[in-house]
């Protein structure tokens, strides 16, 4: 989305390996994510200069938003962990 290039190969023949793009949310209300690769995503949020374009929230609803992620995990029940 940020490069317009192909999922980047890790390795050359049988060895080779995809490598998983990153999701990034450009909003969090309503929730919009698009996939990158790590490298566009560190370009993203770059210190420095930082590609304001893909980042379209306040630091408030951010922090909003993975505050109530957290609470609703809370509410989904035990999740038992089974030794096989």
């Amino acid at each position: 989305m940020i490069c317009f290039g192909k999922p980047e190969v890790d390795g050359d023949g049988d060895s080779a390996r995809t490598l998983k793009l990153i999701k990034h949310h450009m909003k969090y209300k309503p929730e919009e994510i698009i996939w990158v690769h790590y490298r566009c995503h560190q370009k993203i949020h770059d210190a420095d200069s930082p590609l304001t374009q893909w980042i379209q929230y306040a630091e408030k609803e951010k922090k909003l938003f993975y505050k109530n992620k957290k609470q609703d995990d809370k509410t989904l029940g035990t999740i038992a962990k089974w030794k096989l």
